[in-house]
């Protein structure tokens, strides 16, 4: 529909009535999405730390030294947010950053032996703690979930 066209109230209902099921299915996976994120940011704050910093610290824990691009990716975040995350870190000690030899315009970011530290204890508290939010669901019932929410990588991209 272009922006000119107008709506009416009776083609809104129609399109609430024909997406019904949808729609209520969208409001309580997003009920449930905050009510995870809600349990979960306490564990993150104990360790003064931002989703995106731990989002970092775990990758680079995972995969070790990684070009900042790559990070990007593996976190679906914005370069200019990164940026500023980058920096932070690297202020605080819990990363730090070099150059590539072959290029100088390539930047490699690595845990320091803080970050390590850092991100193995707060890790450790994370996955416990997701674990008890998961309990609710039995173990087929996870795999169910995790198989079911797969499906929406047809719309990445």
């Amino acid at each position: 529909m272009s922006d000119e066209q107008e709506v009416t109230d009776m083609q809104v209902d129609r399109a609430l009535e024909d997406n019904r099921e949808a729609l209520h299915t969208m409001i309580v996976f997003r009920h449930a999405h905050k009510t995870l994120v809600t349990r979960e940011m306490p564990v993150l704050h104990d360790y003064g730390l931002t989703p995106a910093q731990f989002g970092v610290l775990d990758v680079l824990r995972a995969k070790g030294k990684m070009k900042i691009g790559h990070i990007i990716d593996s976190l679906f975040m914005t370069p200019g947010n990164m940026t500023v995350v980058i920096r932070n870190m690297e202020r605080d000690g819990l990363i730090k950053r070099s150059t590539c030899e072959n290029d100088k315009r390539v930047s490699y970011i690595e845990l320091t032996q803080r970050g390590r530290k850092l991100i193995n204890k707060a890790l450790y508290d994370h996955a416990y703690n997701v674990g008890r939010l998961m309990r609710v669901l039995s173990s087929e019932e996870q795999e169910q979930l995790t198989s079911l929410l797969k499906k929406f990588k047809i719309h990445e991209r």
